[in-house]
Order: structure tokens, then sequence, then C-alpha cells
């Protein structure tokens, strides 16, 4: 799809099996969650996908302590998510709701919503500055982290215009375990851009950082020993 400026989806699975090869196929996945209703669907249809795989043993939802932008997804969205689909007149995504609530039963799917790093993901300050506490279950169990949404992307570059073509790489180099970022362009903050591609899409769709008509899949794995 032309529409995804980076898609680096590839690298992301190939870290995803060389994690469940070095764990025996329990590798951990940290969603640090957006907004509820159809992105909040979207996220418990990946988590279902990646248990399914026989790869990965356990995802986390890192939800907000309350939705600040008032959409932000908090555990009752789920809880409200989950009966809706189990009400669907569709069989399939009826039984997935019962697989879904089967892996919260089980512990396979993790509910966070009050940990110090809920409360510093629904704070104003960049990505950077988050506490050693915040950063404890990423560093200590996290094999991947998944970064939802425009402002999630805009609270790892600090909201910072860094020119398009600078390497994502560098500039979240500080996280403290392998991330994946998914957003949707919705701000004047783009990085990891090729220069050829930053060009085309100032002659041809001007508004491209900010009309919601573009999207980036970007990974960041960040060098040992370097937050």
């Amino acid at each position: 799809d032309d529409k995804i400026l980076v898609d680096e989806v590839d690298d992301v699975w190939n870290l995803i099996c060389a994690a469940a090869e070095r764990k025996g196929g329990k590798a951990c996945v940290h969603f640090l969650n957006d907004n509820s209703a159809l992105e909040l669907a979207s996220d418990l249809l990946l988590a279902h996908y990646l248990l399914s795989t026989n790869r990965v043993s356990k995802v986390v939802f890192n939800l907000k302590p309350y939705p600040f932008f008032v959409s932000d997804a908090t555990p009752p969205d789920v809880s409200t998510t989950l009966s809706a689909m189990a009400a669907s007149p569709d069989a399939h995504t009826s039984r997935l709701a019962s697989d879904l609530k089967h892996h919260l039963e089980t512990g396979a799917l993790t509910l966070t919503h009050d940990g110090p790093l809920n409360l510093f993901l629904a704070s104003p300050e960049p990505m950077w500055c988050m506490p050693a506490a915040a950063r404890a279950p990423l560093r200590e169990e996290a094999d991947l982290a998944v970064a939802k949404g425009d402002l999630m992307y805009r609270k790892l570059l600090g909201d910072r215009t860094f020119e398009a073509t600078e390497a994502f790489d560098d500039i979240v180099s500080y996280f403290p375990t392998p991330l994946l970022s998914l957003r949707t362009c919705k701000s004047p903050v783009a990085v990891g851009m090729r220069k050829d591609k930053v060009e085309e899409l100032r002659r041809t769709h001007p508004t491209w950082m900010v009309d919601g008509q573009c999207g980036m899949v970007q990974l960041c794995v960040p060098p040992p020993g370097g937050e």
C-alpha cells in the first residue's frame, strides 16, 4: 500500500520469531494502548493472532488510568468491547471474544491500568523521561513493545520537528526494549523516511503529515546497554 510510508513489519516478525526461539515459544509483547472503540478491537484481534502463533505466550495491554484524551482505552472499554463481540451474530467474532476471555482468565492476556507505566503514559512528559519504575516491566519482561497511535509517536519523539529523513533508530534508541510504532500520520512529526519519498510527498501530497491518510510501521531495536 503506497499509503504506508514506512513498513518494517517483516523485521518485526523476524524479531518476534527470534525471541520465541530463544525463549521456547514464550515471547512477551507489551502494548502501549491508545484509543478505545475500533482501535481497541483491532488491538484485541492482533493480540489474539500473536497468542495463536505458538511464538508469543503473553500479551500485556498497558491501558490508561483514565481517558485523559476522552477516547483513551481503559479496562472497562475492554470489557465492553468483548461483550459486544460476544453478542455478534457472526460466529467468528463471537468465537474470538470467547478465546480472548479465556486468555484473560489464564493470564495469557493481561491488563494493567494503574501502575507507574500507565500513569506515565497519561502524562505530558516525553518518553525519554520515563522513570525507572515505569521502565522496569518493559525492560524485564517485554521482547517487544507496541506503541499505538499518533500521540504515542509524538511522545516518542518529544513532539520535536526532526528532519523526516533522520533515522527512527537513532532518535528512539533510549527505549528499554525493542519498539514497534504503529501510527496514522496526524501531526507534523515524522522520521525514518527516504529522502526521495519525502520530496515526492511534498510535491504530490503536501498535507501527508497531518491529514490522516498515511501510516507508518517503524521498528527500533536499541543497542545492548543503550538505555
